[in-house]
């Protein structure tokens, strides 16, 4: 890693700072809401990050030669930021999905890795000192010990496009603006990451110095992902969030983005409107859940934040528009405004005319009276 002193000092204060703010970025998403789990994996995708940076801090700074045991210690993290990264794009978006037993399997390159570096572990001094050296010249590797020193690349790029034909094949309803985003990022980061693997072979193959190249491509690496941290923590009011800002503290601890809400949101309206549940006087939010397979405590919140309305007010509304059209219909003529009514889920007389007058701004039968003359005019 040969650099001139102006190009050391530059590349040490770079990456020092990359270092600092990659800890305070890690720790942001794993407070930021403790229920978020999604978010959790990206502050891991930071801390693997951070341990990257670091590594090349120690060879900036020349740190790797006063503490050589240091070598390798953080190769296998680094193996963890494709999973991560994975993981989190589909728990951003699908807001039930639970890990499996088999999910563990993703961790194999991580202990294949830390499997491997082990003898080198307990190397003696001397031996570590040597590897260290041979990476502080620009001599040119093996292309075989080109691709090896970049496997993790491969493997995060593999995961980036695992997370891209993911968000794909997701209905356009369940992510809207942020399908954009996350699917612009992914491809982003995916397209970058060939960039990268691409220039580390021309390089190679013509056998030009790399190391500024390497250095400046990993801070671009950085600072997207740092951009892209703040974008989810919501820090950076001008580009879109992933975390839905709360409008009231009563929901400050809940999983539920703005993408979960307005999927389930879509929901609701098409059980509602196709399935009628409503015209059962009976009708719950209970009910409402269980239909759906939705969390009953997160119904309240997807209504006040999805709809700006409350569970009572919209089944209200429903039965009232029902109502309205079976009396036009022809319906008062065969039964009472109160026998309609009950057809259409209210349960009594006073909690059908208070809602009616709410929703309306008339009594029913004043309603009726001049919904009738108007048909007649109309006719």
């Amino acid at each position: 890693m040969q650099l001139t002193p102006f190009q050391n000092d530059l590349f040490l204060i770079l990456f020092s700072a990359a270092v600092i703010h990659s800890i305070y970025l890690a720790f942001l998403l794993f407070f930021k809401s403790r229920k978020e789990r999604g978010v959790k994996l990206l502050g891991i995708v930071m801390i693997c990050l951070s341990l990257l940076i670091f590594n090349y801090l120690l060879y900036i700074a020349d740190w790797m030669r006063i503490f050589p045991h240091m070598l390798g210690v953080f190769a296998p993290f680094v193996l963890l930021i494709g999973p991560a990264y994975y993981f989190f794009v589909v728990r951003s978006v699908k807001l039930d999905h639970q890990f499996q037993l088999l999910d563990i399997l993703h961790l194999i390159p991580f202990f294949y890795v830390l499997i491997e570096w082990m003898p080198y572990y307990w190397w003696s001094l001397e031996g570590k000192l040597k590897i260290i050296q041979a990476a502080y010249s620009d001599t040119r590797p093996a292309f075989y010990a080109l691709l090896l020193s970049n496997r993790h690349l491969f493997l995060i790029l593999g995961y980036l496009i695992a997370s891209f034909f993911f968000l794909s094949k997701q209905e356009s309803e369940q992510l809207d603006k942020r399908k954009r985003w996350l699917l612009k990022f992914t491809r982003f980061f995916a397209v970058f990451l060939i960039i990268d693997i691409g220039l580390n072979i021309l390089f190679w193959w013509f056998n030009w110095p790399g190391s500024v190249l390497e250095l400046s491509l990993v801070l671009v690496l950085v600072f997207a992902i740092h951009l892209a941290s703040y974008m989810v923590l919501g820090k950076e009011k001008v580009l879109p969030d992933i975390l839905h800002s709360k409008d009231s503290s009563k929901y400050a601890n809940s999983p539920l983005n703005a993408v979960n809400i307005e999927y389930y949101k879509k929901q609701i309206i098409k059980h509602l409107e196709s399935d009628k549940p409503w015209l059962n006087p009976d009708f719950s939010v209970k009910e409402l859940a269980g239909a759906l397979n939705i969390p009953r405590h997160y119904i309240s919140q997807i209504l006040t934040e999805g709809l700006q309305t409350n569970f009572y007010d919209l089944i209200s509304q429903y039965r009232i528009a029902e109502v309205q059209h079976r009396l036009l219909a022809g319906k008062a003529q065969q039964y009472s405004i109160l026998g309609v009514a009950t057809e259409c889920g209210f349960g009594s007389k006073s909690s059908f005319n208070r809602a009616f007058k709410k929703n309306i701004g008339q009594t029913p039968s004043q309603w009726l009276k001049m919904a009738q003359h108007q048909q007649l005019k109309d006719e």
